[in-house]
């Protein structure tokens, strides 16, 4: 919610951009001007799906950096696999680094 108060313009103004998922996972790009946050979160949890992988063609060769846990995530033309997306939680906001 920090978030949410600290880019009030990104997320009530800023373009809604849904990226490409497994049906399991819902993730988005939120972008305003030069600010930009991924939003990702898994639909099911009972299983855990650690084969698949997420091609975020818009994102390629870009870093981003989890707000929860501090890992970073390199985004490249291979996809992200969903370790990478999901380090320790069933859902992430990702922010460029």
């Amino acid at each position: 919610m920090h978030l949410r108060k600290k880019e009030k313009e990104l997320f009530l103004e800023g373009e809604y951009l849904p990226l490409k998922t497994p049906e399991s996972t819902i993730a988005f790009l939120r972008r305003w001007k030069n600010r930009e946050v991924i939003i990702a979160a898994r639909r099911f949890q009972e299983k855990k799906r650690e084969k698949e992988h997420f091609h975020f063609l818009e994102l390629q060769n870009r870093k981003w950096k989890d707000l929860f846990t501090d890992e970073i995530l390199h985004v490249h033309k291979e996809g992200v696999s969903s370790q990478e997306l999901f380090p320790k939680y069933p859902f992430a906001i990702w922010l460029p680094c």
